[in-house]
Formats: C-alpha cells, structure tokens, sequence
C-alpha cells in the first residue's frame, strides 16, 4: 500500500549542536478510499474467524512465558539449535495448533504432550504486577548444566504461554492479529475488527512482562524494576552496547522478541483504529497496553541498537512513536536510521558486521525505511540519500545464478542454481568501503565471477585478507564455507537418520566429529580455507575471539586498500584489480614487508574467460598457498611424498631462525586430514579438479532441470621463483542440507567426511621469503576441450625486481595472449625487449600468424611490440589533489563530491562514469574507492560527481565516559564512546583520521581506537590534549572522518587498440 507522509525529519546544526526537529505522521494506515478486497488476505485471517472475540481473548497468557528454561549458555533462542529438553532429539522441538487445539503443545519428534513427560516440582514467581503464581517443571537429561549448578529444568506450562503468544501476536509473517487486522484493512468487515480488538484488551488487562520470547532464563520482571532500569537510560545514542542495555541484558545477543511482538500489535491496533466495533475500549488498550509496554523499551534504550537485533527493534521505535505520538520513541526511530545505516554500515552500504550476508540487517532496515513513508518524503531523501541505496548491497553482490558467495559469516546454500542464464551480462561490482571487489567476466553462458575479499572489519568476519571465491557459469569452483558453527553430526538422534543415510550424496556424512563445536569449529574463520597464502603459517583461532587476524602483542589487525580497479564499466575485454594488505601481522610476531594481489580478468574473441593472478609476498620463513575444491583430482605435475594426520604434523626446518610467542599464536586443530608433504617445485606447476556440482543438490526435491549443470573442470597453471613442497591434503565440508521426507522438510548443518580436496605449495626458509606466485585459472565442462593448450612464464629484463611478470598463454587455435603485471609504474622490457611497457597491467593479443591483433594497458601510456609503438600516448593513471569533500562533511548530504586542484585533464561530462577513483586519505595509509558518476569543471577546479551518495563522515558518536572509572582508566586525550566496527576492534585503518566535537568547534587526530574488556571503546587522540579542561563531557556528540588534506586522488584507465588488419 502507498503512504504518503509529510516532511517528518530534518537535522538542523545550530552552533555545533545537533537538534532533532520531527514531525510524527498521525498513522501509517489511513483509512483507504477503497478497500482492496484482496482475496490471498481475506483468506489467510478466515481460519481465525472460527474462533470467537472471547475465545481468542481467553487465549491471551495471565501471566509471563519467563523463563521457560533455566540454562541458556548451551541454547539460542531459535528451536533448530540444540535437541529438545524433553526427548533430546535434534530439529523442530514442538508443534503447536492454536485454532484446532489451543490447550496443548506437543513435542514435534515423539508426538507427546509435554505434560506427559511428567514434573519434579513447582517453581514460584512474581508477574508484573508483583502477583505470586507456581510453575511445574521438568527436569531435564538432555541439556548439560553450565551457567547455573544442578539439573536444568525446562517448565512446559511458559512453553505453551510463548507458543500462545507468538500464534497470536505473530512474527515476521503470519499470526492471528497481523491476519485479522489486514483483512480488516482490506475489507472494512467488522467481524475481524471485532476479534483484533478483543485479543488487544485481553493484552491490556494482563501485560506479561519481559521476555515475551521466553527463551532466557530470565524471571519475570515487576513493573518497579523496569521503572528502575528506564531512569538509569542515558541519552541514548546508537551503540552496540549502551549503558541501558547493560543494566538490563543478561546475555549479550538476546533476541528482542517483545519488539516484534509490540510493533504487530501497534501495526494491528492502526489498521483497526477507525473501527466501529471498539466501544470504548481504545482509550484502555492506549494507556494499558502501549503506554504500560512502552516501559519495555524506555528501560531497554529507546534509542540503542539491541545487537544483531536492530532489525525488531527499530520497527517498534517508528509504529509505537506513531501510535503515542511519543516524541523519545520516534526520535530513538530517527536516531537508529540515521546512526546505524551510517555507523554500522560504511559507504557503500555493508554492514560492519564483518560479511555481505549481514547487510540483510541493512535490507531489514531498508525495508522499514520504504515502509514508515521516509521514502517518500522529498526533503527527508535529500538529507540522507543513502538511504536509497543502503538495502541494495545484497542484491548487488549476489550470483548471476542465484545465491551468494559466502564471505564470514554468510549462509551458503545447498545448491545455489535458481536462475537461468541471464539473457544479459551482469556487471561487476566494486564495494570500496568494506573491501569486497567483484569482477564479472565473459559471455552470458560463459560468465566467471571472481569475489576478491581485503575488507577492514571484524564482527562476522573471517581470516581471509586478499582470499578468493571463483565461480564460473554459477558452479562454485573455488569457495568459502560461510558460517559452520551449529553442524551436527549424524547420528541416532536426527529423525530420519536412516533416510539422510541412504541418500547418493558425493561424499559420507561425518558421523563423530570429536572437536569443539560453535565458534571453535575453525573450518570456516581459518584462513587455510581461504584460497589464499599464510604466512608462517600463522591464523588467529578464530575471527571474533582471538587476536583478530593479527597478534595480539600490539594488538594490531590488519586492513584491505583497494590498489586499482580497471575495465569494470563499460566491462573491457581486460579488466584489472589490485589490492594490499596493511599491518598483515603485528610487530611482536614477524611483520610482513609485501602483501599484494592483483587480478587479470581476460575474455576471449568467443566469450571465453580466464584469470591471472599475482601474489607478491616478502616477509616470514614460511609460505603456505592453498587452493581447495570439492571436486576430484584429474591432472596434477605435484608429485606425492610423506603423509601426515594433520598439518599440525608437518616438520619445521625453521624454528631455530625465530621464535614463536605462544600468547600470540592461535593454531586450528585439525582442519586439514590426510596431509601429505610432496616433493620440491620448480618453476612451475599445475593441477587440475573435475567437479560434478549437481551431484550436490537436494535428492528428494530436486532442482529444475535447467538449473542443473554438468561436470566442470578447474585447472590452475602456476610459477613461482624460488622452490617450494608441494601439499595435499583433505578436509569436511559443511553445508545446511535440505531434504523432504514423508512430506516434512528436514534441515541440518552436516558435514561431510573430506569432501575438500587441497592443494598448493609450501616454501621454508630460515633467512626469509619473498616470491610472486601466479596462477591462470582456466574452465571448462567436461565434454569440452581445455582452454589452455599451454601456459609459460616470460623472464623480465630487470632481474632485480622479482615481482614485475609476465604469462604467455596458448591456445588451441595457435593464437596466444600475453598477460603482464608489475607493482608500480615505470617502463620496463621483457624477454629481451621482445615487447616494453609503463603499465601497470597490460594484454597482449597475437594471432596464430603471429601478427598483435590487440592490446590494452591499465595504469599506463605505452606498449612497444619488437621496436613498434603499438600505444604511444595512453591515458594512464588520472591524478588530483583534494582540494576539499563536499557532502556530510560539509553539511549538504545531498551531494557527494570530490573537489580537485590540478586535474585539468580528466575528460568532462560521463566519459568516466562507472571507473573507480581512489582517494588516498590519512597521509596516504588510507585508501577508500568510489564509483565516478560524472565529472565536472568550475574554473581550475575539477569536481568528482560520485556515485549511490557515499557518506565521508565515518561515525557519529556520543562521549559516555572523559573521566575513567574502574576499568577504563583513561588518559587526559582519551574518552570512552560510540562503538565502531570500521576496521576492527583492534585496527590502524581508523588511525589519523580526525575527530571533532561539533559543540566546541574542536577537531584532533585519532591515534586508534580499541575494544575494552568492559566493553566499552576508548578512543585515543595524538595531541597531548586534556579533554576534560577542553570541555568535552559526557553526553556531548562526537563526529570521525578522514584526513583529507592534500589527499592524492587517482583513477587508473584502460587504453585500448586494435589491429583487424
């Protein structure tokens, strides 16, 4: 439906200080002109007309479905984690039919009532009201006690209450009130009002406190101790963890059911406000439902971010604001739009969270952006237009055939083929925020698709800086695994054991997996399942706990800076990107000098891709470069030695060369199986997979038969300079299965027992390592002919820089391509000046007669082929300096643009629209990549358009501590604040960024900006500063940006040239 709303929010400075002006639209439902009739949401409320207005109403629990178990360290709240506390089978744990048998709730495996499991006592409790009432309880064999001593008693009776509930309240979809008060909506038709109604006094009357969820162990909460924690709520700006939701969690990520519980309630009580059939009692429900719940949220933090629960919890902010007309409520909606799209999220729109699957929070909030009617207020878009693109980002990173490339803590699926081939290429995508390049190359039907990860979180997010996902016509040739945490094994305790058992899947079910499960199951933060190269062969034990992806010695992690990015838009024949990797380890441990991969994505004359990689590492005395597939081995030149159990076995010729720092060093137990230690490389190598992908997918529903594709080959040519043993090795593969027997759908996390199969090189050397390894990733299926019909490296004429190279590769038709790399700028000949080049990146194209029929170069001005100047004049790499932003930062967010001195030969007008311009900030440690919307000439200025409205302003904060109290500990140039995820929790890539108190008109440098073990972020300036005598205080709004003085800008270009005759 269309909801159109006056201009609701404008942020206005005034001296510094920020004031929230809002105007709160009456409803979100007003009363249509003509009712829709839609006849799908007639029928989904009819079911509910069977029962009457005092049916449903006598439904409603008398007093709190809390607790209705007493150990949660071993539990989520979702009823898929963990087997059930009555009969300890995995899966659904209940069924429960509130039209057809409301009094009862079964269990879903054994069928009986949870009555019949019988009780070993009665536990007393307080309901809001402060009312004493008794609750039988079970106690359970099947949950392991760990928070509280004794066994764990489960109370059936506060089952049946949530299971109540949640049938009638609903969640995201489906309920007896969201069905009623649509068709209400729909229609006019009383009898659904009547019944809303009744179920929203029956709330009124008896308000069962916190948790409406019921899955802590938490106790009922009286109406004087939620009054208590609401007048310890500070001012409420957006943080992971507010001082109010300190006072009143008891767990860290506790999901927050009553938020979507109360905003199905407020939405329903809107859609029937007009009604004719309330008879007074809208006053009641008003004051004793909304007024008495909104408590809840006061003494929750109206204005704080639940943790991963944002997605609920701003919803009710925006639908209870409305229906009060609460000015707190509504602006904690506004607050959490703004501070967490533009905080939790960077500039183009990923969450901080750590993984694009968790910009689903971002589509979340999206969603709830187009729905409250901001979308459609004119002045409101203007102020915030990311808003317009913030719950894009999923879509844009998905596959062309469906599905996403799981990155941290990402979901794969089973078998992700939904959709046809595309009649039309899709293009690549650049996120230069969060540090996620993909580049799309070939035909339609031929369309490879590489994700290239340097990103600069934590969160969600994995050991994988400079790590790689491939896919090629939508088969995953090399992958990541995603989020692995909760895999079962299979066992007599799934239902439908034998069935899952005698499914044709291509590798068996793991059966005992004796090593530790949740975060612990390091398969999938490892970086040894990254495709990418360990140094040392170092690892944090995992992303979120560890010394996240560096040592903690100086508690340093590292960061992506995207290098170059070429060809993307319009999409050339060669495309070309680049990245590096920042403080890759800390100094207590190693350090590495180079970190650096580039990509040559190539398309042939017939649509064919490939891909050349160059990754220069200089640092460490051990190189270990993995590539993995679940598909099986056909071709290798890896010869075979000396088998071990586990990588953990394998010998250490170096340990006398340097020495390990156990707090500092994190190994994965068990990963890698069967590893076996080859003999030396030389040279070069090559290996090649066979995978059947289809083999993978569901057996008892299978996919369209167009959606189900042929055995596909991946085949990687590599060099390398110096020697290195070639390695092996296996390991499980987990994946969420979905299967449907005797008409229920069955979903587990298994594992299957060393599905992967691994493969690559590793070097040692006490005096150190440096080396370019490069490898050519080639594809076809199984009934074509390879690509490649032969692969060599080109010697460079500067034999002191080991990193400048050069592949030459044949193909069947005697034509070859010769694809160059090197790490900077300068002209350089190869192979006794056969051919020089300035490039950065160049192809070269040669007919089977020998004759160049085209060549491109990125990054540079000239191509000499055997004495001929094939280009003489390229446009190269485009560079400014930053004469200023102008956007947020310089209070109109309504443009975001670059503003250039010295750039007067950058072509005007949409020439470059779709190239990446880089920005190099904070003295050049700092690179952040936007998109090129068009460019503009004022005088001798130069203005950079940008593309889908990035924001410059990092985070926007509030001072929660200046002083230091117990833990915190605080210098004079130091305070305690709004948390942040950019970067990590222990990053550089903040540090020298400025940091201004908007209200003083005082602006500092950022030294960095660290996690304390209270949970707080303590924030460090440079200067010797005492804040305090400054005047900064707590409470007082506090903004971080970039250092953009005298920034350099650049835009690396494509030339290109062909020669048809």
């Amino acid at each position: 439906m269309k909801m159109v709303l006056g201009v609701l929010a404008v942020l206005c400075l005034s001296g510094g200080a920020g004031e929230l002006k809002m105007k709160i639209p009456a409803t979100l439902y007003p009363v249509p002109e003509k009712r829709s009739m839609d006849r799908k949401t007639i029928a989904a409320a009819e079911a509910y007309l069977k029962l009457s207005p005092e049916k449903l109403a006598s439904l409603v629990p008398k007093e709190p479905p809390a607790p209705v178990l007493t150990e949660t360290a071993a539990y989520s709240s979702s009823y898929h984690q963990g087997g059930c506390p009555f009969c300890g089978l995995s899966g659904k744990w209940f069924r429960y039919d509130l039209v057809n048998d409301p009094d009862r709730i079964y269990c879903m495996q054994t069928g009986k009532e949870l009555s019949e499991f019988g009780s070993q006592g009665s536990d007393f409790f307080l309901d809001y009201s402060g009312r004493k009432y008794a609750r039988k309880y079970y106690l359970s064999p099947h949950v392991k006690p760990i928070r509280l001593p004794g066994p764990v008693k489960a109370y059936p009776e506060n089952y049946l209450a949530k299971e109540r509930i949640q049938s009638l309240c609903g969640t995201w979809s489906g309920g007896v009130l969201p069905s009623l008060a649509k068709a209400y909506y729909a229609t006019g038709d009383e009898r659904y009002a009547e019944r809303v109604i009744a179920v929203l006094e029956a709330f009124a009357k008896v308000l069962p406190s916190y948790p409406w969820m019921g899955h802590s162990s938490m106790e009922p909460q009286p109406r004087s101790e939620l009054l208590a924690k609401a007048a310890q709520h500070d001012s409420g700006y957006h943080g992971w963890l507010g001082p109010a939701r300190l006072a009143a969690s008891e767990n860290n990520f506790r999901t927050p059911m009553e938020a979507v519980y109360f905003n199905n309630l407020a939405h329903a009580y809107m859609m029937v406000e007009p009604s004719k059939s309330w008879n007074g009692r809208r006053e009641l429900v008003r004051k004793k439902l909304f007024e008495e719940g909104s408590l809840l949220f006061r003494a929750y933090g109206a204005k704080q971010c639940m943790g991963n629960g944002i997605g609920m919890y701003a919803p009710v902010l925006n639908s209870l604001g409305i229906v009060l007309q609460d000015e707190y409520l509504y602006g904690g909606f506004l607050k959490i739009m703004e501070d967490f799209l533009y905080n939790e999220n960077f500039h183009d729109g990923i969450s901080t969270e750590g993984s694009v699957a968790y910009s689903g929070m971002v589509g979340g909030m999206w969603g709830l952006f187009r729905s409250s009617g901001l979308a459609e207020d004119p002045e409101y878009l203007r102020m915030n237009p990311f808003l317009r693109y913030a719950g894009m980002t999923r879509l844009r990173a998905s596959l062309v055939r469906g599905g996403n490339a799981p990155y941290g803590d990402d979901h794969p699926s089973q078998y992700w083929i939904t959709k046809p081939v595309p009649e039309k290429t899709v293009p690549g995508e650049e996120f230069g925020g969060f540090g996620l390049s993909i580049i799309r190359a070939g035909a339609a039907d031929k369309r490879m698709e590489l994700f290239f990860q340097h990103d600069r979180v934590s969160g969600h997010s994995h050991d994988d800086m400079l790590g790689i996902q491939l896919f090629y016509r939508g088969i995953p040739m090399l992958e990541h695994y995603g989020d692995t945490r909760q895999t079962v094994d299979l066992t007599d305790k799934v239902p439908d054991a034998e069935k899952f058992r005698a499914l044709k899947y291509p590798a068996p079910f793991v059966t005992e997996d004796t090593r530790p499960r949740g975060f612990s199951l390091q398969d999938m933060t490892t970086g040894l399942t990254k495709n990418t190269l360990i140094i040392d062969e170092y690892w944090a034990e995992n992303g979120w706990y560890a010394a996240y992806r560096g040592g903690q010695g100086d508690r340093r992690a590292p960061y992506g800076n995207l290098v170059a990015r070429t060809g993307r838009f319009p999409e050339k024949i060669f495309q070309f990107v680049e990245a590096d990797g920042i403080d890759m380890n800390a100094k207590s441990y190693q350090g590495i000098r180079l970190y650096k991969r580039a990509f040559a994505a190539v398309t042939r004359p017939d649509g064919t891709p490939y891909l050349v990689d160059f990754f220069s590492v200089s640092g460490g005395h051990r190189h270990l470069l993995l590539f993995h597939s679940r598909g099986r081995e056909i071709d290798s030149t890896l010869t075979r030695g000396r088998d071990y159990r586990h990588l953990e076995d394998l010998p250490d010729d170096t340990a006398n060369s340097f020495k390990m720092n156990a707090a500092d060093i994190f190994q994965p137990r068990r990963v890698l199986n069967n590893v076996n230690l080859g003999g030396d490389v030389r040279g070069s190598w090559r290996h090649a997979w066979l995978f059947d992908y289809a083999a993978w997918a569901p057996k008892t529903v299978l996919p369209l038969q167009e959606m189900l594709v042929e055995p596909h080959v991946l085949s990687i040519h590599g060099f390398l300079n110096r020697s290195a043993k070639a390695v092996r090795a296996e390991g499980h593969y987990p994946v969420t299965i979905r299967e449907v027997f005797n008409g229920r759908e069955r979903k587990y996390r298994f594992q299957f027992e060393n599905a992967i199969h691994y493969a690559g090189l590793r070097a040692q050397s006490k005096q150190g390592l440096s080396d370019c390894y490069i490898q050519c990733y080639s594809f076809h299926a199984e009934k074509e002919k390879p690509l490649f019909a032969g692969v060599s490296k080109i010697p460079c004429d500067d034999h002191v820089n080991q990193y400048k190279s050069a592949v030459e590769i044949l193909f069947a038709d005697g034509s070859r391509d010769i694809v160059v790399w090197q790490p900077f700028s300068e002209m350089t000949a190869w192979d006794g000046e056969l051919f020089l080049t300035d490039a950065r990146a160049a192809l070269i194209r040669i007919n089977s007669k020998g004759k160049v029929k085209y060549v491109a170069v990125s990054g540079g001005t000239k191509l000499i082929w055997r004495g001929r100047t094939l280009i003489g004049n390229g446009s190269g790499t485009l560079t400014g300096r930053l004469e200023r932003l102008e956007g947020d930062i310089s209070g109109d967010p309504s443009r975001s643009v670059l503003v250039l001195t010295g750039a007067e030969n950058w072509p005007e007008g949409d020439v470059l629209k779709g190239h990446t311009v880089i920005a190099a900030y904070n003295r050049g440690k700092r690179r952040e990549a936007y998109t090129v919307e068009r460019i503009e000439r004022q005088g001798k200025l130069t203005l950079v358009h940008l593309a889908n409205a990035p924001f410059f302003i990092d985070h926007r904060g509030e001072v929660r501590d200046n002083m230091g109290r117990g833990e915190k500990l605080l210098r004079g140039n130091q305070f305690s604040g709004t948390e942040t995820g950019k970067g990590g929790e222990l990053t550089h890539y903040l540090s020298g960024s400025k940091v201004t108190f908007p209200e003083l008109g005082l602006i500092f440098t950022l030294e960095n900006v660290d996690m304390r073990h209270d949970s707080s972020f303590r924030w460090s300036l440079c200067e010797p500063v005492d804040l305090v005598k400054a005047g900064v205080k707590t409470g007082m709004r506090f903004q971080v940006f970039p250092d953009w003085k005298d920034s350099i800008i650049e835009l690396m270009t494509t030339t290109e040239r062909s020669f048809e005759k």
